[in-house]
């Protein structure tokens, strides 16, 4: 069994290690045990926490780095796709404005063809109905004087009926007849 350096004799490890704290003692046990070994695998240990952590350290800032990278990825892509539904979206509006716009002006143009088609008929109206009235007058103006003749020639007859003295058929056979040319007329009139 190798001997520890920092003591020479084993009595003096013995009253030393009563004295000192545990892990002086567990030190000096390993250095009994296997003396330089454990040195060699407490460096060894040591150096592969100090590599560990290094890359550790360096696998976080790699990490880091590439969260950075990330996140500045996705905010572009995010500010870029925000973008593209912002202007799909202006655009959207500037539809809807200009198909509102070209209805509104339809809608003006169809009322002026209203108007411009009820200004037509209302004058086509007072055109008819002037022409209605002009032609009911002529109409009127004629019956009357078909009336006129018709009663004159009535008169006539009937003074020379009562002139001559004729019997009731004569004189009925004259009013059928007189009656027969108004109602003649007057179906001309209605058709006219």
């Amino acid at each position: 069994m190798p001997q520890n350096r920092d003591c020479p004799s084993g009595a003096k490890s013995k009253t030393s290690s009563a004295d000192a704290p545990r892990e002086d003692r567990l030190h000096q046990v390993r250095a009994i045990l296997f003396g330089d070994k454990a040195d060699e695998i407490d460096s060894r240990l040591e150096e592969i926490e100090r590599s560990v952590a290094a890359k550790n350290e360096a696998l976080q800032a790699a990490c880091t780095e590439r969260l950075r990278e990330l996140e500045v990825h996705f905010t572009a892509e995010l500010n870029r796709v925000v973008g593209l539904v912002e202007q799909e979206s202006q655009e959207r509006l500037n539809d809807v404005a200009q198909t509102s716009r070209e209805v509104l002006a339809s809608a003006k143009a169809m009322e002026k063809r209203l108007d411009k088609l009820d200004g037509h008929r209302e004058s086509g109206e007072r055109e008819l109905r002037q022409q209605l009235s002009d032609q009911s007058k002529s109409l009127a103006g004629e019956i009357q004087d078909s009336s006129r003749r018709l009663t004159r020639l009535i008169e006539g007859h009937v003074a020379t009926f009562t002139e001559a003295k004729l019997d009731r058929d004569a004189f009925s056979k004259i009013l059928v007849e007189a009656a027969e040319r108004v109602s003649h007329r007057e179906g001309e009139v209605q058709t006219a």
